[in-house]
C-alpha cells in the first residue's frame, strides 16, 4: 500500500499544478517575477538540494528553501524583514523549483529512505502535505508543539494539514473560493452582483439563464478535466470525502445533490464545461464565459484580459439550500513544512510562524498582498481591515476587500491521505453525470473506486 501511495503522489496530485499554486504562475495565477537566488548562482547540484546547510557558532542559519513562482522572492523578502525586526541571522539558500517536480524529488527520496538531500523547508500544496505525512512519517516534522498560535488560522485551512490531531505546516497563501461576474454582461440581462450575493444554487440557475438569453454568455465556465464547481459545490456543502475513522463516503446525499447541480447547470445553458485548462482560460478571456468560480487565484487568470479592466467584481459563492452548507470553499493553496532533518527545526517554524501568523505577519502580508495578491488565513490580519482599504488597478476599490470576506467559514474537510483519489472520484462522477450516466450509479461507483485504492 505504501507503494501504491508513492505513485499516486506522482500521479493523482498531478491535476491540482492547474490552480493557482501550480508550474508557471504565482499562487494568485499571476506570472512570477524573474529570480535569480543564490542556490542557482551556485550551480545546479547545490540548486538540487545536494548540500545541505547547517548551522555553525557565531555564523548565520543558513536554511535552504524550495518553492516555485512568486514565492521564491516572497520567502526572501520575508527572511530580510525576519532579521530587521527581531535581530536574528536567518540565511536562506533558496532553491526555484517547479510544484511537480519538488514533488517527485520528495516522492523519490521517500521511497530511498535517504533524506540527506532535503531541504530544510518547503512549499507543498495543502492537499499534499497529509499523504506525505502519512506515506513517509519521518520526513515532515510535526510542528504542533512549537509556539504557534493554531487557533488563529483559519480552521478550514488548518484542517488540510492536520494529520491524527497534530500540525504540519505553516499555512502560505488563501485558495479561498470566490465567484467572479462581468459586470456589463450582468448589466445587459437586467443584473447586478448584488443580486449574485448570497444566493442559493437554485436561484442561480434562474439568473444563469436568464443572462445567457439575454447575452449569449454561459454565466459559469469550467475545465472538465479538473471540475473546479463540482469540487467546490461539494466542499461548500458541509459534507464529507471521508469519515472520522478514515473511511470514505462518497456515496451520499450531498454528493447526489452537487452532482445534480452541476447537471442542471449544464441543461439550463448556465455552465459551459471546456475540454482542458488553456480553453477554461480563454473562455474568461474571450469573453464567453460571464463568470467562474473558483480560488481567489483565479482573478490573476482574468487579468490577462487587459481589454476587461474595470468590467469583473467579486461575491461569495452560491450554495446548495441545505443545512449545514456555506457561501464559502476553498480551491487550491499551498503552506511550508519544515523536514525533520532540518539544521533547526525550531528556528525555522519561529522565523515562518512571526512573519505569516505572528508578531511580524501584519506587515509581512501587506507586503504580500502589494507584491503578489495574496491574501491570508491568520484571523488577526485578515480582519485587520486591511483589504478593505487595498486597491486595485485592475479592478478597483473594494475587490480586495470582498475576497477577504470569503477566506472564513469554509466548513473543513477530514484530512486524508486518498484526499486526491477522492477529488479525481468527482471529476470522473461529474463528467459521466453531464454525458447523461445516472447520479446513484456514478456515486456508488465513486465509493467503489475509493474502497479499492483504500484496500478497504
Amino acid at each position: 500500500m505504501k507503494k501504491w501511495l508513492a505513485v499516486a503522489l506522482t500521479a493523482a496530485l498531478a491535476a491540482s499544478t492547474m490552480t493557482g499554486c501550480g508550474g508557471g504562475q504565482g499562487n494568485d495565477g499571476t506570472k512570477a517575477p524573474e529570480t535569480t537566488t543564490a542556490a542557482q548562482e551556485k550551480g545546479s547540484s547545490e540548486a538540487a538540494g545536494t548540500e545541505k546547510a547547517e548551522a555553525k557558532d557565531g555564523d548565520a542559519l543558513e536554511l535552504t528553501v524550495w518553492c516555485w513562482d512568486a514565492n521564491v522572492e516572497a520567502i526572501a523578502e520575508a527572511a530580510k524583514m525576519y532579521n530587521e525586526a527581531t535581530g536574528a541571522n536567518i540565511s536562506l539558500n533558496v532553491v526555484t523549483i517547479a510544484n511537480e517536480d519538488s514533488r517527485n524529488k520528495l516522492v523519490t527520496m521517500g521511497e530511498s529512505g535517504s533524506y540527506d538531500s532535503l531541504p530544510d523547508i518547503c512549499l507543498m500544496e495543502d492537499t499534499a502535505v497529509s499523504q506525505f505525512v502519512n506515506t513517509y512519517p519521518d520526513m515532515i516534522a510535526n510542528l504542533t508543539d512549537y509556539d504557534v498560535d493554531w487557533d488563529r488560522l483559519v480552521a478550514s485551512k488548518r484542517a488540510l494539514y492536520t494529520v491524527k490531531d497534530n500540525y504540519y505546516a505553516i499555512p502560505m497563501d488563501s485558495g479561498a473560493s470566490v465567484a467572479m461576474y462581468r459586470t456589463d454582461y450582468l448589466k445587459e440581462a437586467g443584473y447586478t452582483m448584488d443580486d449574485l450575493k448570497d444566493i442559493t444554487w437554485d436561484q442561480f440557475v434562474e439568473i444563469g439563464s436568464k443572462v445567457y438569453d439575454a447575452t449569449g454568455h454561459y454565466l459559469l465556465v469550467d475545465d472538465a478535466t479538473i471540475m473546479f464547481t463540482a469540487r467546490q459545490i461539494y466542499a461548500s456543502s458541509g459534507g464529507q470525502l471521508f469519515d472520522d475513522a478514515g473511511d470514505p463516503t462518497f456515496n451520499n446525499d450531498k454528493m447526489k445533490l452537487t452532482l445534480e447541480t452541476i447537471k442542471k447547470l449544464v441543461d439550463n445553458n448556465c455552465l459551459y464545461i471546456a475540454g482542458s485548462w488553456d480553453e477554461y482560460i480563454a473562455c474568461l478571456n474571450d469573453g464567453t464565459a460571464a463568470g467562474v468560480v473558483n480560488g481567489m487565484w483565479i482573478n490573476g487568470n482574468i487579468s490577462q484580459a487587459a481589454d476587461q479592466k474595470g468590467l469583473w467584481d467579486v461575491t461569495n459563492m452560491p450554495k446548495l439550500d441545505i443545512d449545514g452548507a456555506a457561501h464559502f470553499a476553498n480551491s487550491g493553496g499551498a503552506s511550508w513544512v519544515v523536514m525533520n532533518k532540518c539544521a533547526d527545526v525550531e528556528a525555522a517554524v519561529k522565523f515562518l510562524s512571526y512573519e505569516l501568523c505572528g508578531d511580524g505577519a501584519q506587515s509581512c502580508w501587506e507586503y504580500l498582498a502589494d507584491f503578489a495578491g495574496y491574501v491570508s488565513t491568520y484571523l488577526p490580519v485578515l480582519n485587520s481591515g486591511f483589504y478593505e482599504k487595498l486597491d486595485n488597478e485592475y479592478y478597483g476599490s473594494g475587490f480586495f476587500g470582498n475576497v477577504a470576506d470569503c477566506v472564513d467559514g469554509a466548513p473543513a474537510f477530514n484530512a486524508s491521505p486518498y484526499y486526491m483519489d477522492a477529488l479525481d472520484a468527482i471529476i470522473l462522477a461529474t463528467n459521466n453525470v453531464v454525458a447523461g450516466d445516472n447520479v446513484e450509479d456514478e456515486m456508488a461507483n465513486g465509493q467503489k473506486s475509493l474502497e479499492f485504492v483504500m484496500d478497504k
